[in-house]
């Protein structure tokens, strides 16, 4: 079909009042904002605003007995000093639901000889005492409650620096390794939060410091130091269903700067994707340096350096681009996004002349002298990092997506496929030329996809408004999107099954074009799904680049599209690979195409300060990658009922109609 005059009546354009969210948001927190405290522990309390922070030493070398809360939704600190002398360090917590968050373990006293054991703790009173072995803490009631008798049969010993995890669904909590007195633990405990009991222990890993994660009936070991005191660069998972453990080496990982003693690794899970964890690299204070970010996808065990030496001051608006930050713990919360904590670093000036390494930070009162920044609330060199700034950053930025499973059935895809009982159209261009004719206003052509009006108006708000208004395309039953076919296709796919379709006939500059697509029609899981992909292809694009004309051309069109998007966390990835090629690019048939504005706009890119402070060990490198097959596994099952509170009995948030009847509920 040719038209010779471009039809314009029917074209979908993005509606007035969508707007874009920056992917990158610096908050300045209020209240009483406490320190980072050395082996403190931070939880992420699921479908609530708040995160705990509690234990560890304070600036003074001495134990903080303090719990503080952070609402993310107000970026407000509250701190609870209620319980004096309820000192931890070394401890796990966990949250369970409801507001308790389940502490365990840790050490209770500056002296380690003075770590209770589980068993004279069995016999203790219900009261609260500050040498539990595990207690809980009601974020709501600001209250602490001690375990009772049954939480504490068969427990394992109390221990500090060890790893815990819960599974999905919050029934259970394993617990993994950790020190007694300078013996190193290689056991693993499940406490069944359902019934109160504790099973184990099994073999695992001699191991401390670490991290483990529960996911498709394992539990997955990362970093920490093993019984010779070695940093650990493997992974290792424990099958419950063959008893069976697995190690991979990460030694890949551990060829960049993630191996680094200098620097604060924090391994995260991410609760809208189990199945992809994070790794985040926050330099130490007396390092000069960005944040490094990769993952690991659990379900095909491979692991993918995202960013290197990442300064997120470039993102953070103008008055912040000079401003030097030192993070120094992050989190994950249940919408899926990653939080740093920390302040801005200053320059203190040595007694007999030059700076000292950056440390300390600056509170909102300072002034400059020369090229020092100097704290007014500040007369020491060695001070305490104030959890002053909150660094929120959405996932989809990393190419991290928050869909951990398809959420519309293959029976839509043959839908789709089939167009059965389709009642609507949509019209698109055949291709790329189409699209330039259609915008230089020539003839072009276009092709037909027959749809599902209910289904789009239940999964595209865009397209439901659009319908409900009474427009012509509600009449004619038709619409025309000026995108050519494959992109458009690819969208609708999306809206019928949840996933990007493979096709051949998408190619990488294809993928950039879907983010500005999904931007404009206010598909926020798409453009997560999208950015994901983009971020693997660009990997790919990097390592098989040729200094000719269609690579050159491809480039350019995926920085202009990250450019509409201000999709600046990868367009900084971007950048960097058009400074290393930027001779070829100038000298380029496409450079000398692009307009006027987009000429000026690309030097700007590739000439700011700001940009050029990126890590050039992150040009020209191809993610690094392991990979590991195994069986599929069957998740044990769990039963029916669930409390998820080892202290139902006494929990603040117990529900009533519970009925004690000689056993443990």
């Amino acid at each position: 079909m040719v038209d010779s005059q471009p039809n314009t009546k029917s074209v979908i354009f993005p509606s007035s009042n969508a707007s874009q969210e920056a992917s990158v948001k610096l908050h300045c927190a209020r209240g009483s904002i406490p320190s980072h405290n050395l082996k403190s522990t931070i939880v992420a309390c699921s479908g609530t605003p708040f995160v705990f922070l509690y234990g560890g030493f304070d600036e003074n070398d001495a134990l903080d007995s303090n719990v503080y809360l952070l609402n993310t939704d107000t970026m407000e600190w509250e701190c609870d000093n209620k319980m004096d002398g309820l000192y931890r360090e070394g401890h796990s917590a966990v949250y369970l639901n409801d507001g308790n968050i389940l502490v365990y373990g840790g050490l209770p006293f500056d002296d380690e000889t003075s770590l209770p054991s589980a068993h004279s703790e069995a016999s203790a009173s219900r009261d609260m005492r500050k040498d539990h072995l595990m207690m809980i803490y009601n974020i709501f009631d600001k209250k602490w409650i001690g375990p009772p008798d049954f939480a504490l049969t068969n427990a394992p010993s109390s221990r500090s620096r060890h790893a815990c995890c819960l599974t999905p669904d919050g029934t259970k909590l394993f617990i993994s390794g950790g020190l007694v007195k300078s013996t190193v633990l290689s056991d693993l405990y499940c406490y069944d939060l359902t019934s109160g009991t504790w099973t184990g222990p099994f073999e695992f890993e001699p191991r401390f410091d670490h991290t483990i994660i529960y996911h498709n009936d394992r539990i997955y070991c990362f970093g920490g130091l093993n019984g010779d005191m070695n940093h650990v660069k493997t992974v290792t998972f424990y099958s419950f269903k063959t008893k069976a453990k697995c190690e991979a080496s990460i030694s890949s990982l551990a060829t960049t700067s993630f191996s680094s003693l200098s620097y604060d690794l924090f391994i995260l899970e991410n609760k809208r994707n189990p199945g992809v964890s994070l790794f985040v690299n926050l330099p130490t204070w007396n390092v000069e340096g960005g944040v490094n970010v990769a993952s690991l996808d659990l379900k095909d065990f491979e692991a993918q350096v995202l960013f290197e030496q990442l300064d997120f001051s470039k993102f953070v608006g103008e008055n912040e681009r000079d401003a030097k930050f030192l993070w120094s713990c992050a989190f994950i919360n249940h919408n899926g996004s990653l939080f740093l904590l920390g302040n801005k670093r200053k320059q203190c000036s040595h007694l007999f002349g030059g700076n000292l390494a950056p440390t300390g930070l600056e509170n909102e009162a300072e002034t400059t002298h020369g090229n020092e920044w100097i704290d007014e609330e500040q007369d020491s060199v060695l001070q305490s990092v104030k959890l002053n700034h909150v660094l929120e950053v959405e996932l989809a930025s990393f190419g991290v997506s928050n869909q951990s499973r398809y959420t519309v059935s293959s029976d839509f895809e043959k839908l789709f496929e089939s167009h059965l009982f389709a009642d609507f159209e949509i019209t698109s261009l055949v291709d790329e030329d189409d699209k330039r004719n259609f915008e230089n206003q020539i003839a072009y052509n276009t092709k037909s996809m027959p749809v599902h009006k209910a289904i789009l108006s239940a999964r595209w708000p865009h397209f439901y408004r659009m319908i409900s208004s009474g427009m012509n395309e509600t009449l004619e039953n038709r619409v025309f999107i000026p995108e050519p076919f494959c992109r458009v296709n690819a969208m609708v796919y999306y809206l019928y099954v949840g996933k990007i379709k493979h096709d051949e006939h998408l190619a990488i500059y294809d993928y950039s074009a879907l983010v500005v697509l999904a931007n404009m029609y206010e598909l926020s899981d798409f453009k997560s799904l999208v950015l994901s992909k983009l971020v693997s292809l660009f990997e790919q694009f990097r390592v098989w680049f040729e200094d000719k004309e269609d690579s050159i051309s491809d480039l350019l069109r995926i920085w202009k599209d990250l450019s509409i998007s201000n999709e600046r966390l990868l367009l900084s990835k971007i950048i960097v690979f058009v400074k290393e090629k930027w001779g070829v690019i100038t000298r380029s048939k496409s450079f000398m195409l692009l307009s006027k504005d987009d000429i000026v706009k690309l030097c700007q890119d590739s000439t700011d300060e700001t940009t050029t402070q990126e890590n050039n060990t992150q040009a020209g490198k191809s993610p690094s990658r392991l990979s590991l097959h195994s069986t599929e596994t069957i998740s044990p099952g769990t039963p029916g009922r669930r409390t998820n509170s080892p202290f139902v009995l006494d929990s603040p948030a117990a529900q009533h109609n519970i009925q004690y009847t000689g056993s443990i509920f």
